[in-house]
């Protein structure tokens, strides 16, 4: 399919592993930006299932400090980069593609109830 970017772990592992800093930027900024709109606050845990064990981020409420949010690159069995979104309302995977960042800062936002926020 044209333009379509999946990432494979060996991918983010080319050229010193470029593309996984580039991932770790990508997650951060992500997590950055939804913690600035929800006037929350993010942190990065410690997770087996995520791709690297420090590389599951927590979205956090301001007023009461939990947990309401927390995403995480893993590889499914085909060997490609996904993202794992889980929250009250959902629980979803997606394929890491970086053509779509947008669109997983879309699915992490929306699974984000505004219950959790206040």
């Amino acid at each position: 399919m044209k333009g379509r970017t999946i990432m494979r772990l060996e991918d983010l592992q080319k050229n010193n592993g470029v593309g996984m800093d580039e991932l770790r930027v990508t997650l951060m900024e992500i997590a950055n930006n939804i913690s600035k709109s929800i006037k929350g606050h993010w942190s990065v845990e410690p997770d087996m299932r995520a791709l690297e064990p420090f590389c599951a981020y927590n979205i956090n409420s301001h007023t009461t400090g939990y947990e309401i949010c927390r995403f995480y690159p893993f590889l499914d069995s085909n060997g490609e980069i996904c993202i794992s979104i889980n929250s009250r309302r959902t629980n979803v995977n997606c394929r890491y593609e970086s053509n779509l960042v947008s669109g997983i800062y879309d699915l992490i936002i929306n699974s984000i109830s505004p219950l959790d926020i206040a």
